[in-house]
């Protein structure tokens, strides 16, 4: 176990009873904060998204007429 976990651990065994219920709460919110964004990385990284295909499959040859009209 590393240094960090031995410290939570002896800062839990400090807490009156009455905070150890928040503090449960809060690590279950982080573990499944963890897992949705594990989730969410996953599903994005393997697949474009609408958005991303419908640039991928946009007409860009028309993209440098844009940045002369900023100029004039």
């Amino acid at each position: 176990m590393n240094s960090d976990k031995i410290r939570l651990i002896q800062a839990i065994d400090r807490l009156p009873d009455t905070l150890i219920k928040p503090v449960v709460d809060f690590v279950e919110f982080l573990l499944w904060r963890q897992k949705a964004g594990s989730e969410d990385t996953a599903s994005t990284e393997n697949s474009p998204n609408a958005e991303d295909s419908a640039w991928l499959n946009s007409d860009l040859s028309n993209l440098g007429a844009l940045g002369g009209a900023e100029n004039s």
